[in-house]
């Protein structure tokens, strides 16, 4: 499918996760010796933490725990996340800012592989065995718009109910490749003066141990999924919104 580029992208978040093959040799000095290799670029750290619940004889019973180690640029809008076996990359609107010489894709890419090479550096991979890519796209529609405009799956208003305010649906795909397809899409204010549209695609891919170069391939594998989705997707009348 031939890449299409639009001037001003929804593109609220895109994110990648990689999970490793299990590593013993994790400890808790690994996220601060990461943080040395990139602190220039991302020097502010958060530390994510973890609600759990669990079910058992005497009823609900909530934990706490440590999730991933994020680091993040000074405007916050590039993200890379580090814990146990897994590494995640984030970008933030502005996807691509305006006068960049990289595509929004280009800096994300860099980013990817340049952050698989630190890691690599202080603990090397025993492997990848999942990847999840996600793109959550935020469409801000014209006044008194509904979703059908810009989404060719948007529910279709029934005229026997109220109008209808808002919708929330969720789709899952399977490819024949072990990779699936999960379809979220949202409307907020739908026919008001500020109605706003998500379509959230997110894909992973879980299988054979991979190494770095062969998960970087299935990681571009997975966007151009991505890219045939949303696509397929969007109607005209979006195109036009997003090259507005």
């Amino acid at each position: 499918m031939k890449r299409i580029s639009y001037k001003n992208p929804p593109i609220r978040e895109a994110l990648v996760e990689f999970q490793f093959a299990a590593n013993e040799d994790w400890n808790i000095t690994i996220p601060g010796r990461f943080h040395e290799q990139i602190k220039d670029n991302y020097p502010l750290v958060e530390q994510q933490k973890i609600r759990e619940v669990q079910v058992d004889d005497e009823g609900l019973k909530y934990s706490e725990g440590l999730g991933k180690t994020q680091f993040l640029t000074e405007d916050r809008t590039r993200i890379i996340g580090i814990g146990k076996d897994v590494l995640s990359v984030h970008m933030l609107r502005p996807y691509q800012p305006v006068g960049s010489e990289f595509s929004g894709w280009q800096d994300f890419e860099g980013r990817i592989k340049t952050s698989l090479d630190k890691c690599e550096n202080i603990i090397p991979s025993k492997g990848v065995t999942r990847i999840g890519l996600r793109y959550i796209n935020e469409i801000f529609g014209a006044p008194n718009t509904k979703a059908t405009l810009y989404l060719k799956d948007a529910p279709t208003p029934n005229e026997s109910l109220p109008e209808m305010a808002s919708f929330m649906s969720r789709t899952e795909h399977h490819y024949d490749d072990s990779t699936k397809l999960f379809v979220i899409q949202v409307s907020k204010g739908e026919s008001t003066e500020k109605p706003v549209f998500f379509l959230d695609i997110e894909l992973t891919w879980e299988g054979e141990i991979l190494e770095k170069d062969a998960a970087l391939a299935k990681t571009e594998e997975l966007r151009a999924k991505k890219n045939e989705v949303f696509e397929a997707l969007i109607t005209d009348e979006a195109r036009e919104l997003f090259n507005a």
